[in-house]
């Protein structure tokens, strides 16, 4: 996938999850959950946990950020693992945004596997997800 197309800037950005976006990431979570036979209920507290709680150093420490538009709305969330293979953990997005958000989702993946693979090289699960981001 391109960088953002001729130049321009993307027409969506990721930046960090913060505290006072908790209750609107906890209510877009519990609202994607409705497309889903089985899913994991995720509260507040452990949105909060996962933003604040982990230690850096922990083998299950997530990334997590908030896909917003150039505007600055609030349009999803990306879990990820900060490590070589960069593998989405939760990527949900407030309806009809998919389209919208998947090219900044990928190169923000990209990037986060990119600088710590000492290589540069793409690794299978990075391009197992993008596979599947293009498919969305």
């Amino acid at each position: 996938m391109p960088g953002s197309l001729d130049g321009d800037s993307e027409p969506v950005r990721l930046r960090p999850a913060r505290e006072t976006d908790l209750s609107w990431i906890a209510g877009l979570h519990a609202r994607g959950r409705r497309r889903y036979l089985l899913s994991c209920v995720r509260g507040e507290a452990v949105w909060r946990h996962d933003l604040l709680g982990r230690s850096t150093d922990a083998s299950n420490f997530y990334r997590v950020c908030v896909i917003v538009s150039e505007s600055g709305a609030g349009l999803g969330v990306l879990v990820h693992q900060d490590s070589a293979s960069a593998e989405a953990i939760i990527y949900e997005v407030d309806e009809d945004s998919f389209d919208r958000t998947n090219p900044a989702v990928f190169r923000h993946l990209r990037a986060v596997a990119d600088a710590h693979s000492k290589s540069g090289e793409r690794h299978a699960a990075l391009s197992r997800h993008a596979t599947t981001l293009q498919a969305a």
